[in-house]
């Protein structure tokens, strides 16, 4: 464990992750780095692929309640040196929680929007009565949330997400077609957790109208979806690119 110049040795992530999920054990209403109140609601599975720390969480903030992932870091500055403002695996993160605060600012993410960051070490000095509203009843009853309260909140958090999408894809249809759009969703959800983001970019590479002009071209042929095929594991680097540029089509 590395140390500071002239003070106490860093804490290492691992050690921060411990602490988070001891908090969630404690306490989940909290404050957010700009003292609003911030619930987490459910504090989400350790993720084991790609992305952020915890995935399915859910938190409410700000009177909206949403599903998504938290990522976890020793230090504010540890998501942009991470690179995690330039990734749009990390579009799905819905809290920020770091152990201490060493640069004021937003928590931004690839698509610009901003998401609330919760610092570990300043909530023991924060008094209760600064905390969010206590959970409702049907979440205190025998330590553990009722089916009605569950149903709530599943339909709550499948509204925010389809209204997430809604407002990605409108976005997207300003400037590329609405097949290419719709092509890169599917490629995206056959991705489904750990390959989400090769799926996308896969359809970058390999975008519906070069599709479509291969299968206008070879449609009459027996070897059209063979091509296709081919066409897609080449873009993906897994054929030779001259062997690859025998069969798409001249522009």
């Amino acid at each position: 464990m590395r140390a500071k110049k002239g003070g106490r040795p860093r804490i290492p992530e691992s050690q921060v992750v411990k602490n988070w999920q001891r908090q969630m054990k404690r306490q989940r209403q909290l404050a957010d780095a700009e003292g609003k109140p911030l619930e987490v609601v459910y504090p989400g599975r350790p993720n084991d692929g790609r992305g952020a720390d915890f995935r399915e969480a859910v938190i409410s903030s700000s009177g909206q309640r949403q599903l998504g992932f938290i990522e976890v870091h020793a230090r504010v500055s540890g998501w942009q040196a991470h690179g995690h403002h330039r990734d749009p695996a990390y579009n799905q993160v819905v809290l920020h929680v770091a152990w201490e605060e060493d640069r004021p600012g937003e928590t931004l993410l690839q698509n610009g929007r901003s998401i609330p960051t919760v610092i570990l070490k300043n909530i023991s000095q924060r008094k209760q009565s600064k905390a969010a509203p206590q959970p409702s009843l049907a979440c205190q009853e025998a330590g553990r949330p009722s089916p009605e309260y569950l149903v709530k909140l599943l339909e709550e958090g499948g509204d925010s997400r389809f209204a997430e999408r809604v407002a990605r894809y409108r976005d997207e249809l300003i400037e590329i077609e609405a097949g290419q759009s719709f092509y890169q969703g599917v490629a995206e959800a056959l991705g489904y957790a750990k390959n989400k983001t090769p799926f996308l970019e896969l359809a970058y590479r390999a975008p519906l109208s070069l599709l479509q002009k291969i299968i206008d071209h070879q449609s009459d042929t027996p070897s059209c979806l063979a091509i296709l095929q081919a066409v897609l594991l080449g873009k993906a680097g897994f054929l030779d690119s001259g062997y690859l540029e025998s069969y798409l089509p001249a522009d």
